[in-house]
């Protein structure tokens, strides 16, 4: 007997909350995004998150930037270097993680000291950069679960790591149904076949292998080396861009 397809609605994402219009950021502004907004809202549901007012924090505010430790920065005030949000964001992360369980992607904002993906500048004690890493929430949310389909509006902008994110997030939705309802030898073969044909040859045949291997291997830690090699696949389409000359 075949497997039965699970239903799957709208899977829901989440975006910060100024790329959605939401005048959140510190100056009391947004950074809407046409895309976001008309176009992925179709496939989507969105579910508005701002860090930094999710901590406690006013709209308008006084500026943060990253500061410290590249590795573990602390979010100080730019013009009072006294104002310290960093356990404020850090605390509002953890609790927003242990929420997020039907969240299958994320769109940040690029460069910011809580959501930026790569490109948050940090400085040292005297304000001079040291480098670019990710922002405070997103480095926690990495953590919690590596293996969450995320981009920034920059990657959105490029229509190839566009559509990976939307396959990503809808196999990540997908999994998850499939997951809720027991995973089975019949389920993950009814969920390799509905697998992007765009997918490279060399990890299609590494998901064949696992499969392959079901039944010397427990359903569950098939299921999990499955999954992780599948993901992190399409995770590779959404790399850190190259430095610009």
């Amino acid at each position: 007997m075949p497997a039965v397809m699970p239903h799957l609605n709208k899977p829901q994402i989440a975006v910060s909350g100024c790329l959605l219009g939401e005048a959140v950021r510190y100056d009391g502004t947004d950074k809407y995004n046409d895309l976001i907004c008309t176009h992925l809202s179709k496939q989507f549901e969105m579910i508005s998150l701002c860090p930094e007012v999710g901590a406690g924090l006013d709209t308008p505010r006084p500026p943060v930037r990253l500061t410290g430790d590249p590795q573990r920065p602390l979010a100080l005030g730019v013009e009072d270097p006294g104002l310290d949000v960093t356990f404020a964001l850090e605390s509002f992360t953890h609790e927003w993680c242990s929420q997020a369980k039907n969240i299958s992607g994320l769109i940040l904002k690029s460069r910011s000291p809580s959501c930026g993906l790569w490109d948050t500048p940090v400085v040292d004690g005297q304000g001079h950069l040291q480098s670019s890493g990710p922002g405070l929430f997103s480095r926690i949310v990495a953590r919690h679960y590596p293996l969450l389909p995320v981009e920034d509006e920059n990657g959105i902008a490029d229509p190839k790591r566009l559509d990976s994110f939307i396959s990503s997030v809808k196999l990540y939705a997908t999994w998850h149904i499939y997951l809720s309802s027991g995973m089975t030898s019949e389920r993950l073969l009814d969920f390799h076949r509905q697998l992007p044909g765009s997918l490279p040859k060399s990890v299609l045949t590494a998901l064949k292998r696992i499969l392959e291997q079901h039944g010397r291997e427990s359903s569950q830690v098939t299921a999990n080396s499955y999954f992780q090699i599948l993901m992190m696949a399409l995770k590779s389409g959404a790399h850190k861009p190259e430095a610009k000359a």
